[in-house]
């Protein structure tokens, strides 16, 4: 089940124009995230990891 936190990251990525981007911050690895983006929108975003904890993970979302 995604939580409203994460449908308001998904929304935002969803409004983001051509090759701009966000960086989502968690306490744990985003994941689930980055799996509802992918399956929302196909091909349409790509993410990499600016940090991966173990306190903070960072990752840049963009849009292609």
């Amino acid at each position: 089940v995604v939580g409203p936190a994460e449908l308001v990251r998904v929304a935002r990525a969803h409004l983001l124009e051509d090759r701009h981007g966000l960086v989502l911050l968690a306490p744990h690895d985003p994941v689930p995230v980055l799996e509802q983006v992918s399956a929302s929108y196909p091909d349409e975003f790509g993410w990499t990891y600016d940090a991966s904890g173990p306190d903070t993970w960072a990752v840049r979302l963009t849009r292609r």
